[in-house]
């Protein structure tokens, strides 16, 4: 996947998460900047595309759920 695809229909709160994080150059999850984070896990509530790195991608996908509410991504992994 790269940083161009359609990120799933999920909304996040940008609270705990640093600009690289919000911009998409590190993993939303554990700041990781290289490699460049591909997959992507939604959205913030400003429509910023949110994506994690593949080590972190299946412990993301098994903290969120498909609820129309907002999600943190502030305490998952650290």
């Amino acid at each position: 996947m790269d940083n161009q695809q359609v990120p799933p229909p999920r909304t996040f709160v940008a609270d705990g998460l640093n600009r690289a994080q919000r911009n998409g150059r590190a993993c939303a999850s554990c700041g990781k900047r290289w490699p460049r984070p591909a997959e992507p896990i939604g959205r913030l509530v400003t429509g910023q595309p949110l994506f994690v790195c593949d080590e972190c991608v299946v412990a993301v996908e098994a903290l969120i759920t498909n609820d129309a509410q907002p999600v943190s991504l502030r305490s998952p992994l650290r």
